[in-house]
Parts: structure tokens; sequence; C-alpha cells
């Protein structure tokens, strides 16, 4: 019957030897077992186990066995439970050892745990290992090492394993940094930042194991951006290797005064410089914002601003307004407003129109029968002017000879082949709703004379 209360059940009414086997039992259970002898005249008193008896078996041997570290006195061994236990609890594990040219294995110790310190080893000698997994049943065939190992001091110049070099953290989130490495002896760990030893604080602490290096910075900060690089160094060498720390934080605001580069009835041109501090990364676009001053609501102009400017348009004439552009970095956080540009009335600039004319049209203009000569200003004004070219009172307009290549800037007349008629006083005439504004350009041909000093045209 199962270890529990319950009733016997017959396994085998009719043995006639005295052992039987008995299958079909519950892995890792406990039972009892009874015998009753019968004869002719019937069944007689049963003989019980005085015990409970476990359906158990030997255990696997244990799984991979791996080398932890050597020097020249001792070895450290780690192994993997075995995959089956036998249904019975692990109770231990036997570490043996066998030297190089002998065919015997010398039991070392009895661990309960999976790892073992071997000492008492001789220098430069070579020895096996093996491990066997023990439960209530008896011991497991050994699992080997590998390997033969070479008693000896491992020497390991200090190198990095690191995947990353380049480390980023939410402004207030906390960052831990994890650098793996190897190195033998052990090896004596220094951090700075930005080239200057680094001062642990509350925040920022640096800790080391055998193959890791940690540096934990807590509520990180725009102080915590920079470079960090640690040295390792031990009696086989040194190495070193650069972390950049990045705290992705709140951008400062554009850059200010933010400029207005054009005003109209309906609309501003406004400019602006990007922010000193990004965040710690690129600044993705920019969010312009107006405010009637009637009202104390901002409105969104723009939420995709990808340059430092924009033409805000659609304003009510003579509506006066603020306007002010907000920061935003590819880490998703906005930055303040930045100062707002003050208040601005939508309506048409008027600068009556001037012209700026060279020194040298300041005399007459002597050119020779025959040439292409130009007669050029500078012209400003708002609106736009027009331009205007006159001479006797009428203006000039494009013919064979004739070229205007004004633009709004520049007023500009080509006259080709000068004749006679080309000479005279030429007007330059601009105007816009401002006003207008003329300049006079006297101009003289040289005719050339024949051999009785008639001209010749």
């Amino acid at each position: 019957q199962p270890h529990s209360p319950g009733a016997y059940s017959t396994v085998c009414a009719s043995c006639h030897k005295s052992s039987w086997k008995v299958g079909d039992l519950e892995e890792g259970k406990m039972y009892f077992f009874r015998i009753l002898a019968e004869n002719e005249y019937g069944i007689g008193l049963p003989v019980e186990t005085l015990e409970p008896i476990k359906a158990s078996e030997r255990p696997l041997p244990p799984g991979k066995v791996s080398l932890r570290e050597v020097t020249s006195k001792s070895v450290t061994l780690s192994w993997e439970k075995p995959d089956h236990d036998g249904g019975s609890r692990i109770t231990g594990y036997i570490v043996e050892m066998q030297g190089k040219g002998s065919e015997k294995w010398t039991q070392v110790m009895v661990v309960k745990s999976n790892e073992a310190h071997v000492t008492g080893l001789t220098q430069g000698e070579e020895y096996t290992f093996r491990i066997s997994s023990i439960n209530e049943k008896g011991v497991s065939d050994p699992r080997p090492l590998n390997v033969p190992v070479v008693a000896k001091d491992l020497v390991i110049s200090p190198t990095f394993k690191l995947l990353f070099s380049t480390f980023s953290v939410l402004a207030g989130d906390d960052l831990k940094i994890d650098v793996p490495y190897a190195a033998h002896p052990k090896a004596t760990a220094t951090w700075l930042k930005d080239g200057v030893a680094l001062k642990e604080t509350t925040r920022v602490n640096a800790d080391a194991t055998d193959k890791n290096l940690l540096l934990v910075i807590k509520e990180a900060c725009r102080d915590d951006v920079g470079t960090y690089t640690v040295k390792l160094t031990n009696t086989a060498g040194e190495a070193s290797t650069d972390i950049s720390v990045i705290v992705l934080d709140k951008p400062g605001p554009p850059t200010g005064p933010i400029k207005l580069d054009e005003v109209t009835a309906d609309s501003v041109i406004l400019s602006w410089d990007p922010p000193q501090y990004d965040g710690g990364c690129a600044i993705n676009n920019y969010i312009v914002e107006k405010r009637d001053t009637s009202t104390t609501n901002w409105q969104i102009v723009s939420a995709t601003v990808a340059r430092t400017t924009i033409k805000a348009a659609r304003l009510i004439e003579n509506q006066t307004y603020e306007f002010r552009v907000i920061a935003k970095n590819a880490a998703g956080v906005f930055s303040q407003p930045s100062d707002s540009t003050g208040a601005i009335t939508a309506k048409d600039e008027v600068d009556p129109p001037k012209i700026d004319l060279e020194v040298k049209y300041s005399q007459t203009v002597v050119v020779n029968a025959g040439e292409t000569f130009k007669l050029e200003a500078a012209v400003y004004g708002k609106p736009v002017p027009t331009i205007h070219w006159l001479k006797e009172g009428q203006e000039i307009t494009e013919a064979a000879r004739l070229e205007l290549k004004n633009t709004d800037f520049t007023a500009c007349l080509v006259v080709k082949e000068a004749i006679r008629v080309d000479g005279g006083q030429y007007i330059l005439l601009v105007k816009n709703v401002g006003g207008e504004k003329s300049v006079n350009i006297n101009v003289k041909p040289i005719i050339a004379k024949n051999a009785f000093g008639k001209q010749i045209e």
C-alpha cells in the first residue's frame, strides 16, 4: 500500500518463489509491502516491511562540468545538476581527481553544492577531475571535466568585453552601466570622468566583481553627461575604455530674440536660433504659438516646424499678436517657451522708395558711339517699388537696342550700339504707396568726325 492510510492491494496471489518484482510503482512515492503464506488449510498472518520504501533509483550523472579558476595550487570547479535525480533528492556530489600517468582515482571531497574548490595541487602537474551525483539509492556514473588541468597561475592581461560604448538615460531615471571584463590576477579599476578622477557620491557609485565593473548613476541629471574612462591594471598589463553617457533632458528654449523678417497685413515671417542646449539629442522640430493680445490663450500656428523660420499666415489686418517658439528634441521632451516677440500689429510695412546711385553717375556719362552702355542703381522700399526709366518725358520700353533688366532691388537699363539720339537726360523713377523718388543721369555720346570736320553717324 502507499505510505498513507488505506487498504493494501494485491500485487500477486500465486507467487511460488520467495521473491517478486513489483512493477507499476509511482516514482518518488513511498510504499509499504507485506507477504502472506498460503497452504491447503488457508492463508497465514502477514509479515510487513518495518519502514516505507521509496520507489527510486540511482541518479543520472551531473551535467556539464566547468573549470572556474585555476592556480598553481588549486582549481575551482562547477557543474550542472543531473537531468534526473532518480526519484530521490540529490544529497551530495563526489569530487575525484587523477594525476597524469596514474590509473587511480582519488576521492578528494564530498560537497552538497554545485561547486568545489580543490586545494593541495602540485605546481606544473596535470590533473583530471570527475564528479558523481549521490542520492539515497546510490552513486551515479561520473561526469568528467572534458579537458585536463595543469596547476599553474593563470595570467590574463585586462581586456574589456563591452558591446556598447554609448549609454543614454532620461533625466531623473537611474542608469546602470555593466562593463564585462577579463583579468587575472585580479585587476584594480580606476574611473575617470572627462579626464578627472570620478568623485563618487550618494548618486554616483562604482563597484566591481571578478567579471564585471559596475557604474550606477541614480536620478541622472545634466551634470552626469560626459565621457567616463575606466582603467584596469594588474601584473600582466593594463587597459582602458571610454564610455559616453547622454542624459536625455529638457532642451533649452530657442535662442532669441525672435527676429521679424517681414510683417504684412495678413502674415509675419519669424526666425530664431536653435537652443544653446539640446537636451542630449538632436532637436526634431519646433512648435510656434501665437496669442491675440486681447486674450490670454496661446494658439498653435504649427507644431511641425523643421527649420528655424516660419511664415505665420492668416492674420487679421490691424490685429495685434505675440509669438513664441518651443523646441522638441528626439527624446520627445519639450522646452520652455522662448521669450515673446512682444506686440506685433498685422499691417503692411511702408518704407518710401530710395535710390542708391553710384558716384560716377553724378557727372555726365560719356560713351563712344557704337558702344554699349549700362545705367543701374540699387532700389529700396516697402512694398517693393515699381521702376520706371524715362527720357524726354516718355517712359522707355524695350526695343531692338534697349533692354530693361530691372529686379525687385535693382534698376538697370542697357543701351546697345550708342548713337547721337541716345544722348541726353535719363530719369530713374521708383514708386510705391509710401511715395516716389527720382534721379537724373546725363549721357553724352562722342561722335567721330571725318577729314572735312563733318560728324559721322
